[in-house]
């Protein structure tokens, strides 16, 4: 699961890097409007995200909402809009950065997991006649 991890952070960040080598090249206006390879690469990392985080909160208890889930949770939910944002070519800079933010978060994912910690607690009484 690490190295799921690792490859969401280094697919956001790459198709960060691609956003923003495409809105600030120098190339002629046709080849800079094409960013349909940083918009792939983040929608691979934002399905692996979301394959991350359905390993990660979907136990057989119930669902595992940590601090470090939920904040997962908003990180993946910061890629979608910024992905969704990226579409306009006006708004790639700031899909630019929030990439990054939504990789961090999604490099927390799991963490801090006791392995045998207990989940529930249960109580039981004994009724005598005396």
């Amino acid at each position: 699961m690490i190295l799921l991890r690792f490859a969401v952070l280094i697919l956001y960040l790459l198709a960060a890097w691609l956003l923003i080598s495409v809105r600030y090249s120098d190339l002629d206006q046709r080849r800079a409007q094409s960013a349909a390879p940083a918009l792939l690469i983040g929608l691979s990392g934002l399905l692996l995200h979301g394959l991350l985080l359905y390993q990660t909160v979907m136990i057989p208890d119930g669902p595992d909402l940590s601090v470090t889930n939920v904040s997962s949770l908003v990180g993946m939910q910061i890629a979608i809009i910024g992905l969704l944002a990226a579409l306009a070519p006006r708004f790639r800079g700031l899909c630019a950065t929030l990439l990054p933010i939504a990789a961090i978060a999604a490099l927390a994912t799991g963490a801090g997991k006791f392995p045998s910690s207990p989940t529930r607690c249960s109580v039981s009484a004994r009724l005598s006649p005396f």
